[in-house]
């Protein structure tokens, strides 16, 4: 992964600005590239703007977990939670409910 990458991916978001798959992936480009702040930012963004993207929910509240924000984090899953549930995506709802679980233990 590289800027390049990068690159194309902000080219074809350009051209398919409705496109919430392709702004996951930017974000997701953003924490290979170590940005982990422009990450976040880029999956709040994407949550505003399509709040039924759910691996948006799970991916923000990991980044949020691994820069301490573990408060923050919780919240983030369990609105993906509740939206994983409302829709059916009990894959998705699991992942999240494991990371709770996991932020859970690093704090007791």
């Amino acid at each position: 992964m590289n800027t390049t990458r990068l690159e194309s991916l902000q080219r074809f978001l350009q051209q398919n600005p409705e496109d919430s798959f392709t702004r996951y992936a930017i974000a997701m480009e953003h924490v290979s590239l170590k940005n982990v702040p422009q990450a976040i930012s880029l999956l709040q963004d994407l949550i505003k703007y399509d709040s039924a993207y759910v691996p948006a929910y799970h991916q923000l509240g990991n980044l949020l977990h691994t820069t301490g924000k573990n408060t923050e984090a919780v919240k983030v899953l369990e609105k993906g939670i509740s939206l994983a549930q409302h829709i059916g995506d009990s894959h998705g709802q699991s992942e999240m409910q494991e990371l709770i679980e996991d932020i859970m233990d690093s704090e007791s």
